[in-house]
């Protein structure tokens, strides 16, 4: 019980760094820098810091077999780059609501990967959880403002690819990634999407941007908040609670980036999204007494 709670804890946190994304990579996308362009930059210095974290704590920690190394350039590629790139293509032809809800539509695939597979079992109030957490996003990107007509389908199909990497991504984790090292995974997984975007991107190496104190210190951060502690944790939290779980908490991500939007850039928030973050709260709160509310149930079943 304790344990699930530190891994709910764990998921949250990095849901929480993660949102710091949308406020920093605005104010740097803002100054001039291209979205792919801000990705390389981005992993570029998080691959430096852990860089130098390592050569002080224990280069040795980098060692893998031959076998940890593929399981790393599998998530880095599809997982990690997949969900990446795919998601920025999508902001290039859709509006960030519609790209952010197809993207949080992952604890779906999830949850049905586990019941095609049968490896997990996903009772009524997984399922409540998960019907709450999607109701709650809806409402929080206000997607209810959404125009099929306007909309680019190959925007929607990036948004769909997102979200199929970013499932891939968690269950990756929890089959492969239990007894793993999550920071020398995070420092693996950021050089194949620095490798991946460069791939994609090669237009970076000319270089049409200039780097301010400001923008740096801001490429800083990012890497750090969100490219560093919000990896770490989330490997963290889904070896104690599992990908199913953890993808639905994780989509508390939503509501933080609309709170931070309204207090720090000043946007406005609707009743229908504070209804939204309610929702989502909700099915966090349930997935955290899934365990008092079975006990209860077998107890009421006994008593009839």
């Amino acid at each position: 019980m304790q344990g699930n709670r530190i891994g709910y804890i764990y998921v949250f946190l990095a849901a929480a760094f993660f949102a710091i994304i949308g406020v920093l990579g605005k104010n740097v996308i803002s100054a001039g820098i291209a979205p792919l362009d801000l990705i390389i930059l981005q992993y570029a210095a998080t691959i430096v810091i852990m860089l130098c974290y390592f050569v002080f704590k224990d280069i040795k920690l980098l060692k893998l077999t031959k076998r940890e190394l593929k399981v790393i350039i599998i998530q880095g590629i599809i997982g990690s780059s997949g969900t990446t790139l795919f998601f920025y293509l999508a902001l290039e032809r859709v509006n960030a609501g519609i790209a952010s809800m197809l993207l949080f539509t992952h604890p779906v695939l999830i949850s049905i990967y586990f019941l095609i597979s049968k490896t997990k079992k996903i009772n009524l109030i997984n399922n409540s959880a998960l019907l709450l957490a999607i109701m709650g996003s809806i409402m929080v990107i206000n997607i209810f403002a959404f125009n099929i007509a306007t909309t680019p389908v190959i925007g929607l199909l990036f948004g769909l690819l997102s979200s199929a990497s970013y499932a891939f991504f968690n269950i990756y984790a929890e089959i492969e990634f239990k007894d793993a090292k999550p920071l020398v995974t995070t420092f693996y997984t950021s050089g194949v999407i620095l490798l991946t975007t460069l791939i994609v991107n090669p237009g970076f190496l000319r270089f049409d941007f200039v780097i301010t104190r400001e923008i740096a210190f801001y490429i800083f951060e990012l890497s750090v908040i969100s490219g560093i502690l919000p990896v770490v944790f989330l490997y963290k939290g889904i070896g104690i609670v599992g990908a199913d779980k953890a993808s639905i908490v994780a989509t508390v991500e939503l509501p933080i980036t609309i709170l931070l939007a309204y207090v720090i850039l000043g946007e406005q928030m609707s009743l229908i999204q504070v209804i939204g973050i309610f929702l989502i709260i909700s099915s966090i709160i349930l997935l955290q007494s899934e365990n008092n509310i079975l006990l209860w149930l077998k107890r009421l079943k006994r008593s009839e």
